[in-house]
């Protein structure tokens, strides 16, 4: 016969058990052929120059392309983690299950920003698309937005989904 502490150890490594099934079981899937946005300065070799603003609109980014649904992305959860430890294309891919990388790069001339997209295939190196955006700032969450907005939109239309 069981003790009454045993018995809440027993119970309490069921639940545990059951916790983490369900987790298994539930998450979501890397969405197929699901793109991974990140900041350039978490992928690329020489970031110099690059600015700290490309967390923010790849962020938003996300975001937005979630929001309407027309690419698969992956969430920024997925992204997120390597802020801490960045990653080359090809590695962010094979740990996340990406099967395309959309680097943002964020460089102040001036006044303004200029804002590189860079769509490749991590795996073979195809460059699927880039494309430059200028912002005049890039300071307030409306500006990330409104930028981020266009470059969902951009993206969209390059891989035909914009219909």
């Amino acid at each position: 016969m069981l003790t009454r502490a045993q018995a809440g150890k027993w119970i309490g490594l069921i639940v545990v058990a059951l916790a983490i099934a369900a987790w298994f079981f539930m998450r979501p899937a890397t969405p197929e052929n699901g793109i991974a946005i990140v900041p350039a300065r978490w992928t690329f070799i020489d970031v110099a120059g690059l600015d700290e603003a490309d967390e923010r609109l790849a962020e938003a980014v996300t975001a937005q392309a979630i929001e309407r649904g027309k690419v698969p992305v992956l969430p920024w959860r997925a992204i997120r983690p390597y802020q801490a430890k960045p990653q080359r294309a090809p590695e962010l891919a094979r740990e996340t299950g990406a099967t395309r990388v959309m680097a943002i790069s964020v460089r102040r001339t001036g006044a303004q920003a200029r804002v590189t997209v860079f769509l490749v295939e991590p795996f073979t190196g195809r460059k699927l698309w880039a494309e430059d955006f200028y912002a005049q700032e890039l300071a307030t969450p409306e500006a990330v937005r409104n930028l981020a907005q266009t470059i969902v939109h951009d993206l969209e239309t390059t891989l035909g989904a914009g219909r």
